[in-house]
């Protein structure tokens, strides 16, 4: 069964999660081309090129992922809450 976007790629869709294809999707349908950044357990970076074509992405660790890390690790570094600000 075929992914139907409608979005020219050279790509295999299987090769991508599904939230990195609707993220892409979705900008490119509002913004045209477009580099598409998502927060999440990770953060992904998506290029879309003016004409819809899917260019090339890049995975990273999360804010949780990294913060854990970095606190597990830095020496003198005291574990802090991340939260939304109030503001």
């Amino acid at each position: 069964m075929g992914v139907k976007t409608g979005w020219p790629c050279s790509w295999k869709p299987s090769e991508v999660g599904a939230d990195r294809i609707v993220n892409g999707v979705a900008a490119f349908h509002r913004y045209g081309g477009v580099i598409v950044v998502d927060f999440g357990t990770a953060v992904t970076f998506d290029a879309i090129s003016a004409k819809g074509e899917y260019l090339g992405g890049v995975i990273a660790p999360g804010l949780g992922i990294s913060s854990e890390a970095l606190f597990a690790r830095a020496a003198r570094l005291p574990r802090v809450e991340i939260k939304d600000p109030a503001k």
